[in-house]
């Protein structure tokens, strides 16, 4: 007795058995996708150039970065500039500052970067920048380090960013009591 072949069957075996396989595989790349396995994470970083210190950036998402400086150079330096640019050309213009800095001095600086989405998780990359005087000499332009940097929610303001700054920053407060009775106690 002889056994007929059925291609049909044969077909369908084959388109099942690879079907399959292709399923199987979208669920995998669907879940790691989801799981963000393709989405690169950046992450906070600083690169000083030398006699620099360029650490613990935060960026917010109106393009404010808050980085630890310190100078390590032979003198002291009188910073006033700060500027950051996406690449690495000096920025058109920088924000003005007085502050002076003695050799091995830290403290956190407060840069406004250029960013393109207000995004919360888009990162910024580009190179930060000091105008400073020296023994002098005004004007001085010097490139203190490249950034990379997520935006995040996390506000880059610190107590210390005031202690750097010669004037505080006030915010005026209008208190106004519009009740016709003292306020009974206890209250």
């Amino acid at each position: 007795m002889k056994y007929k072949t059925y291609k049909l069957q044969s077909a369908m075996e084959y388109l099942m058995t690879y079907g399959w396989a292709i399923l199987i595989i979208a669920i995998a790349l669907s879940a790691l996708f989801a799981l963000g396995v393709f989405k690169p994470t950046v992450t906070n970083a600083c690169i000083a150039d030398s006699g620099y210190l360029c650490a613990s950036p935060v960026m917010n998402t109106s393009g404010y970065l808050s980085v630890e400086f310190g100078t390590y150079n032979t003198q002291g330096m009188a910073i006033t500039g700060l500027g950051c640019s996406k690449s690495s050309a000096a920025p058109s213009s920088m924000t003005a500052v007085n502050m002076h800095f003695s050799t091995g001095q830290e403290s956190t600086l407060l840069f406004e970067c250029p960013v393109a989405s207000n995004a919360m998780g888009s990162s910024f990359s580009g190179t930060l920048w000091v105008q400073y005087a020296y023994e002098g000499y005004t004007g001085l332009l010097s490139e203190i380090g490249s950034i990379s940097a997520p935006e995040s929610t996390a506000s880059p303001f610190s107590t210390t960013l005031f202690d750097s700054y010669d004037e505080a920053l006030y915010v005026p407060v209008n208190i106004q009591n519009e009740q016709n009775a003292a306020t009974p106690s206890p209250f």
